[in-house]
């Protein structure tokens, strides 16, 4: 039988975990994520010298975008 070692630092078996990284499902989540997928409007950076209608329409683009 293989013999189980115990990590000094933790007392949790060695080579039973999984490595660090990412799991089979964030890897298929992150493939489908596109640069398509996120958001437009939101993404775009707020003029200084925004008007009051200006900020006004860049909010309720916003809004209808997360609709």
């Amino acid at each position: 039988p293989k013999q189980i070692h115990l990590s000094s630092k933790t007392g949790i078996p060695l080579d039973v975990l999984p490595k660090k990284g990412l799991t089979a499902k964030q890897v298929e989540r992150m493939q489908m994520i596109n640069s398509s997928d996120l958001p437009k409007v939101s993404t775009q950076p707020r003029p200084q010298n925004e008007s009051r209608e200006d900020k006004k329409a860049r909010k309720q683009a916003i809004r209808e975008e997360r609709k």
